[in-house]
């Protein structure tokens, strides 16, 4: 989606930006830093980001819409449980969905030379973190983190196939979704609550699913790698983030599905959860997480201000669409 006109955007409302720019005028002082610009925004259907120049380099503002408000919260608690690992934030406002972020650094993405390689490492150190914060789901639920875990899937693949954005889509001219896929959708849901119940049966316990990684998602510093940008994240099984990880790294370096290359990324991901599982159990749960996790990544493009809805609404619902059809690939086995 393209940025949004001020308007559809809270940004648009005077009073809203005159108390972002005294909340980062204050936090800003709290922490002893001087700000040398005014906060410069873009203006997304999910949020409103931007960045102050001070004294002490770039500072960012977030402002998450109603759907995602529980990131600041949760890049708190994260920087407590994996610190090193995330950003911690200057200041966080839980109640508005507000957060003042240092700078990471340099994005993995935007390095030269990279290859498929350059990822192995930081999926390595992302599952690290998974498996840290696997058994604080009660304590993300409580922050507001949407609850995902393999059981609720059901329920939530139901509701998206009767939402009026899906119906809208199914058959209609430039929609992502024929007819017949809307059908072979509704007729896979006997097997897909028999994937998810298997899933729900993995020793591999729910954890933290980013939901959105890919290579620009991360900051490095000397092999180190911190993660960033979770308004997509969702507890669930911890697999699940493989979906949009393999898309990203074969859309960026020319891979083809079922590839080495991509087999190496996968493997290399799992490596940490060889304490759990033989490496080849864990690729079964793997293939079908894979497949399940386009669930979480339909409902994540739901999760817009609503001042924006009128003007999203047909790439929201192409979006959704498009990520259903996911779950009509090959048959995870």
């Amino acid at each position: 989606m393209n940025d949004l006109p001020a308007e559809l955007s809270p940004w648009g409302d005077q009073a809203w930006r005159d108390s972002v720019r005294a909340w980062v005028r204050d936090r800003l002082g709290a922490a002893g830093v001087r700000p040398a610009s005014e906060l410069e925004p873009r203006l997304r259907p999910w949020s409103v980001t931007g960045r102050i120049r001070t004294d002490r380099g770039p500072v960012w503002f977030k402002a998450n819409a109603p759907g995602s408000r529980f990131e600041p919260a949760l890049m708190a608690a994260l920087s407590r449980w994996v610190p090193g690992q995330v950003l911690t934030p200057l200041a966080i406002d839980p109640e508005r969905g507000w957060s003042l972020l240092p700078d990471g650094g340099v994005i993995l993405g935007t390095l030269p030379g990279l290859d498929a390689g350059s990822w192995e490492e930081p999926l390595r150190q992302y599952a690290a973190l998974q498996r840290a914060v696997s058994g604080r789901d009660a304590q993300m639920a409580a922050l507001g983190v949407p609850d995902l875990r393999s059981a609720r899937l059901p329920g939530h693949f139901d509701a998206l196939l009767d939402s009026a954005e899906v119906r809208a889509q199914a058959g209609a001219a430039g929609g992502m979704m024929t007819a017949a896929q809307y059908t072979a959708l509704r007729a896979l849901r006997p097997a897909l609550a028999q994937w998810c119940k298997r899933l729900a049966a993995s020793p591999v316990p729910p954890s933290l699913d980013h939901s959105d990684l890919h290579d620009y998602q991360m900051f490095v510093t000397d092999r180190r790698y911190t993660f960033f940008d979770w308004g997509d994240a969702s507890i669930g099984h911890p697999f699940t983030s493989l979906l949009v990880i393999l898309r990203a790294a074969a859309a960026r370096h020319g891979l083809a599905a079922g590839s080495a290359a991509l087999g190496r990324l996968r493997d290399a991901y799992l490596e940490p959860w060889t304490a759990e599982l033989p490496a080849h159990e864990l690729r079964r749960y793997a293939k079908l997480a894979i497949r399940l996790g386009a669930i979480s990544r339909a409902l994540s493009w739901q999760r817009a201000f609503p001042q924006a809805a009128a003007q999203v609404r047909q790439d929201q619902g192409r979006a959704v669409a498009y990520w259903l059809t996911r779950l009509l690939e090959p048959d995870p086995g």
